[in-house]
């Protein structure tokens, strides 16, 4: 696809929203980034032609869908990718917003299904490939009742709304020391069956149904429990031919990843949906990933094989901090002196220097206001089954 467009993208504070500048702007496109946060890891990116600070979706949603217009009229956008959260209020808007040009996101009911940890996984019934057993619950009460008739014996318990793993706790059947939750039928959480197994996670470029782009890869080092901060490609046929056949059936559009736990037998489970970007984006290197986003490609776009990346602060911070073996600060040693930074690049050096100053003012307001960092990160943006 040689004609150039003028891409905007939403949430400049993602590195994966930094990854898609650099690429489309390598491509010979145009890149605008739009984004309610002050300073931002795209701010100062020479990938980038404009950035925008826009009002909140979170807190200011009708303000910030206008905002976005007047930024697809003013700059003649042709086609608006969201990447995190703020995709949900996108969507809501997203026959409104398709009148000025293409956005890149599927309808909001669909999205908000596969967002909601419960609701995604009884989708899935009758789907080749199961999910561990998992129970909505809605009070506390309603958690402790059902932890004493259950027949697993270990279980994981998650907002049916959350983000990087964020608030998950492992708990056993007989714990007598159960956390006093704040659970409630606004706020309902998951009670899961735990899969003793090998984490791992997909990502995928889908039009109309149809995969353009995919990537899959283990989590070997996290930020916490399971927000993965090292990448390497690996295939697994079997559940590729799963999601092929999955977006096909629902007819999706967008960007979705998905996290899966195999088992020592090679079984697979698939835990949970996210349709929006995550970090398995930066695997791909290639300026080909943008023709994804345009059209469906001749063969399905994959990332080089031998491809290795890293984020490297949180390797320095949560991957040291993981270490309990030798054989683990082996693995550290190997992955992080063959890992290349997602966010470092030598053609574009400011983004890099500027997350320091970021992680400072998140770190701040975290501390002020008793949350993690990166809670902080998407507060303004979330989405949490608000109406």
């Amino acid at each position: 696809m040689n004609t150039k467009k003028n891409i905007l993208l939403t949430s400049g504070r993602a590195s994966v929203t930094l990854h898609l500048a650099r690429l489309f702007e390598k491509a010979g496109h145009t890149v605008f980034v739009a984004e309610s946060m002050k300073y931002h890891i795209c701010l100062y990116s020479n990938a980038v032609k404009k950035n925008f600070i826009i009002p909140s979706p979170r807190f200011n949603k009708d303000e910030y869908i206008r905002a976005l217009i007047d930024i697809i009229q003013r700059e003649k956008i042709d086609l608006l990718i969201p990447t995190c959260e703020e995709v949900f209020y996108i969507s809501e808007k997203i026959d409104e917003l398709s009148d000025y040009c293409k956005v890149f996101t599927d309808k909001s009911d669909k999205l908000k299904n596969l967002h909601n940890k419960h609701q995604f996984i009884t989708g899935i019934e009758n789907c080749k490939i199961k999910a561990p057993e998992t129970l909505l619950i809605n009070s506390q009460e309603e958690l402790n009742r059902q932890l004493t008739f259950t027949e697993f014996q270990k279980a994981v318990i998650k907002p049916v709304y959350s983000r990087f793993s964020a608030k998950i706790k492992i708990i056993s059947k007989f714990d007598k020391n159960i956390p006093d939750i704040d659970i409630s039928e606004k706020n309902p959480w998951i009670l899961q069956e735990f899969i003793e197994g090998s984490q791992f996670c997909t990502y995928s470029i889908v039009q109309n149904g149809n995969i353009n782009a995919h990537t899959a890869y283990p989590t070997t080092f996290t930020a916490g429990i399971g927000s993965s901060i090292a990448f390497k490609n690996k295939d697994y046929p079997e559940v590729f031919t799963w999601i092929s056949e999955y977006v096909k059936k629902i007819n999706y559009t967008g960007q979705i990843a998905f996290d899966f736990i195999e088992t020592p037998g090679k079984k697979v489970y698939v835990i949970e949906c996210n349709p929006r970007a995550t970090s398995g984006i930066h695997l791909f290197d290639e300026i080909n990933l943008t023709e994804a986003f345009f059209e469906n490609p001749k063969e399905i776009i994959t990332p080089n094989k031998l491809a290795k990346v890293m984020i490297l602060l949180a390797m320095l911070t949560y991957g040291l901090a993981s270490i309990n073996s030798c054989s683990k600060l082996l693995r550290w040693i190997k992955t992080f002196f063959s890992s290349k930074d997602i966010v470092f690049k030598i053609s574009d050096p400011l983004p890099f220097v500027h997350q320091f100053f970021i992680l400072g003012i998140l770190g701040f307001i975290g501390l002020k206001n008793k949350i993690k960092i990166t809670e902080v990160s998407t507060m303004d943006i979330e989405w949490n089954g608000e109406s």
